[in-house]
Parts: structure tokens; C-alpha cells; sequence
């Protein structure tokens, strides 16, 4: 026995597994893009690495090039100028909060929080240098800078004279030192820029390995869906659709039907109706026997008389038509009862169809009370005599008289049977008005 599945399940497993597959492909659009964004957000952290660098140079470099006129001149437009690019501009603090704000690594951080911390280290030595300097110049100190005048000289600087003081000014300005710590902080910064850079560059691979794997899962899923799909199709077209068209074909043809075995509700639609089929054919042959067949002799009626009639002249060619009659019917009846009459009717019955039955064709019938035909196909009139003579001997052995007559057409198709019925009834007729006479 095959293995069953049931159609119900199938379409379940299949609809679940369309499910997940659009599930994966949603999941894999928002993730592809997602991190598509992702990467955008680092190209674009590329170049704010850059300004953040930068800003960070350009406010150590504009704040060195005002003290440095400063300290050269004595022009205290320059230690204005120094204290405005330090107060509204505030190129170092914007960087370092740019910093804070971005997804920057601890490492990273680190390098551009030691330039910021030398940077800051830096500006105390330019306060003191600009401090130095206005000294050196004698400018009034109503005229200084606020980060000026809070700023201590050492016991050593105080007692330098004007002209030593701008030379040490200048000497904290272009020293080594002051080089030294302009190189940390542009050494932290390309640091910090080249650590961001590569943090990025390996986020970079990680994001793109990301979208080639959602991308192909996102492929995967649509091809799958429409695998699916059509798997659905050619399954639903050629076990379902297909199967029940034919189906109705053979239901409208009167005939059994064949569904797919391995699904269980298809072998339950075939058995049960084919055993409706069954069993209906079964009943049709039953009352189509009963509404041709004669009760009590189980010969065919008049009905089955005319059917076999026609299917014998849609078959052409010679025939014989015998028409029978039982003797002294009616005297049976009204001397030894009905039950006699009709034992008489059943030997006549057996008498003719042993005589003249063909029991493939059933070609002998009752047409009602004593009355009895029987058709013979395929024979020629010559044999109507042996058919007679043998019917004779018959009727002996059973205890019976029946009176017989034929007729004979060389092709039925092209015969009257209600004509060659009524010449063989004449000559039944004839043939019993011949035996009473003998009798008498």
C-alpha cells in the first residue's frame, strides 16, 4: 500500500514554508538596508574625521600665529584677536565635542583627548609668553587680556628686564618645547584620524560581508517564494485541478473515476464514490431488470422485447421472429386454479427458452398473459423447421401445448417487426386452429 499524505498538510507545510521565506526576505530588505545606511553613515564619518582633525589644527594654528605677532610686535590687536579666535571660535572645544558625540572607539578617544590635554598645556604657555610680552612692552595692564592677568610669573621672570622678558617671550614661543608640543597634539590628531579611519575600514568589511550574506538570503528567499509557487501550481494543476476535471469527465460519462492514491482526501473521493457508482449501477441493473423482466416467468417483457428488437436491426441481417400462445390457458384457470395457470405459463416459458433462448442475448420474452416471442438472429428460414420440430419434443417432455408461428426477413433492418409480429401470429393462429381440428 502506497503511503498517503493529506492534501490538507501539504497545503499547511507549503503555505508555512512561503511564510518563512517572506518572513526571510522582509528580514533581509530592512537588515540589507539597514546596513546600506550604515555604510553612508561611515563614508560620511570619513570626512567628519577629517573637519574634526582639522578643526582641532586650525584652532592650535590660528592661536599660535597670533601669540607669535604678538610676541614679535607688542600689537595688542593681536592678544585681542588671540582671545577672540579663543573665545567664539573655540576650535579645539567644538572638536572635542564632536568627538564626544560621535560612535568613536576608547582608543581613538584617548588619542585626541592627549591633544586636547596638550593643546591645553600649550595655551598656558602662550598665556605666559603674551604675559612676558605685554611686560616687555609696558602695556597698561587695564588694557590686557582677562586670561592675562591671572597668570603668575616666577620669582626669576619678574626680575627680567623689558628687553629679556620678550626674548623669553619669544624663546617660549619658538622653543623646542613649544614645537614639541605642537608636534603631540598633530601627532594625537593624525592618530586619532588614522585609528577612526581603520576602525571604520573594519566596520566597513564587517557591514559589506553583512549585505552580500542578507543579499544573498534576500535572493535565496525570492527564488525560494517562487519556487514555491510554482511547485504550488504544477502540484495544485496536476493532482488537483487535472485530476477533478478528468474526474467530472468520467462522472458525466457514467463512468468510475481515478483521483491521485497518495492523497488521502482524492483515494477518499475515489472510493466513495465509485462505490456510490457501484452500488447505484448495481441498482439501475436491478430495476432495469425488474421494469424488463417479467415476474414470473423471468423472461423479458415487452419492453426488453422492443429494445432487443431495435439492437437487432441496428445489427442487420437475416432473423426469425417465433410468436407463441399456450393451449387451453384460460380452461386451466377456471378448472385447476390460478397457481396452475401459472405453473403452465412458467413450463411454457422454460419450453421456449430452452428451445429458441440464446442466453447472451436473452432474446425470449412474455408480452403478456399467454402471449410469448422470441427473436433468433443470424439464421436462415430453413431452420425455422428444425427450430419447431425441436420445440415439439420439448413441449412433450414438459406436458404442455403451445402453439407456435414464424416469420422470416432476410435483413431485419430494413423489416417491419410489428409486420413480421402480426404474419407470425397468423400463422400461430392458424397452427392452433389446425391442432383443435386434429383434436376434434
Amino acid at each position: 500500500m502506497h503511503k498517503q499524505y493529506r492534501l490538507k498538510i501539504i497545503m499547511k507545510l507549503i503555505t508555512t514554508f512561503g511564510v518563512v521565506f517572506c518572513i526571510i526576505m522582509i528580514i533581509s530588505v530592512l537588515c540589507t538596508r539597514y546596513y546600506t545606511m550604515r555604510g553612508i553613515e561611515l563614508s560620511q564619518l570619513h570626512m567628519k574625521y577629517t573637519e574634526i582633525a582639522n578643526e582641532f589644527n586650525k584652532g592650535s594654528d590660528l592661536l599660535t600665529e597670533d601669540v607669535r605677532m604678538f610676541a614679535e610686535t607688542g600689537d595688542i590687536t593681536y592678544m585681542y584677536s588671540y582671545r577672540d579666535a579663543a573665545k567664539t571660535s573655540e576650535h579645539r572645544n567644538k572638536a572635542m565635542q564632536e568627538v564626544k558625540e560621535i560612535s568613536a572607539s576608547d582608543s581613538a578617544k584617548s588619542k585626541i583627548g592627549d591633544s586636547m590635554q596638550y593643546s591645553m598645556e600649550l595655551m598656558e604657555t602662550e598665556y605666559y609668553a603674551m604675559k612676558l610680552t605685554a611686560l616687555g612692552y609696558g602695556i597698561p595692564k587695564d588694557k590686557w587680556a582677562d586670561y592675562i592677568r591671572r597668570i603668575e610669573l616666577t620669582p626669576e621672570d619678574k626680575a627680567l628686564s623689558a628687553e629679556e622678558k620678550k626674548a623669553a617671550a619669544r624663546q617660549l614661543l619658538f622653543g623646542g618645547r613649544y614645537m614639541r608640543l605642537k608636534g603631540y597634539i598633530a601627532s594625537g590628531t593624525n592618530q586619532f584620524l588614522n585609528t577612526m579611519i581603520e576602525d571604520s575600514e573594519n566596520e566597513f568589511v564587517k557591514i559589506t560581508k553583512l549585505i552580500k550574506l542578507f543579499t544573498g538570503l534576500l535572493w535565496f528567499s525570492i527564488l525560494s517564494v517562487a519556487a514555491l509557487l510554482l511547485f504550488m501550481d504544477l502540484f495544485h494543476f496536476k493532482y488537483v485541478v487535472n485530476p477533478i476535471v478528468r474526474a467530472a469527465k468520467k462522472m458525466r460519462d457514467g463512468a468510475k473515476i481515478r483521483l491521485p492514491h497518495f492523497l488521502k482526501e482524492m483515494d477518499r473521493l475515489e472510493k466513495s464514490y465509485n462505490e456510490l457508482y457501484s452500488e447505484n449501477a448495481r441498482l439501475v441493473k436491478q430495476l432495469r431488470f425488474m421494469a424488463e423482466t417479467d415476474a414470473l416467468t423471468r423472461l423479458g417483457n415487452r419492453t426488453a422485447y422492443h429494445d432487443f428488437g431495435e439492437q437487432l436491426q441496428s445489427e442487420g441481417g437475416e432473423a426469425l421472429l417465433f410468436v407463441f400462445d399456450v393451449n387451453n390457458l384460460r380452461m386451466i384457470n377456471n378448472t385447476q386454479g390460478h397457481a396452475a395457470g401459472d405453473e403452465a405459463l412458467c413450463a411454457a416459458a422454460d419450453c421456449i427458452l430452452s428451445t429458441f433462448g440464446d442466453e447472451a442475448k436473452q432474446n425470449c420474452f412474455r408480452l403478456g398473459g399467454d402471449e410469448f416471442v422470441a427473436l433468433v438472429g443470424g439464421e436462415p428460414e430453413e431452420n425455422a423447421a428444425k427450430y419447431i420440430e425441436k420445440f415439439m419434443e420439448v413441449q412433450k417432455k414438459q406436458g404442455v401445448g403451445i402453439s407456435v408461428g414464424y416469420d422470416y426477413t432476410e435483413n431485419i433492418s430494413e423489416a417491419d417487426l410489428d409486420d413480421m409480429f402480426k404474419q407470425a401470429d397468423k400463422m400461430m393462429y392458424l397452427e392452433k386452429e389446425r391442432q383443435k381440428t386434429n383434436e376434434k
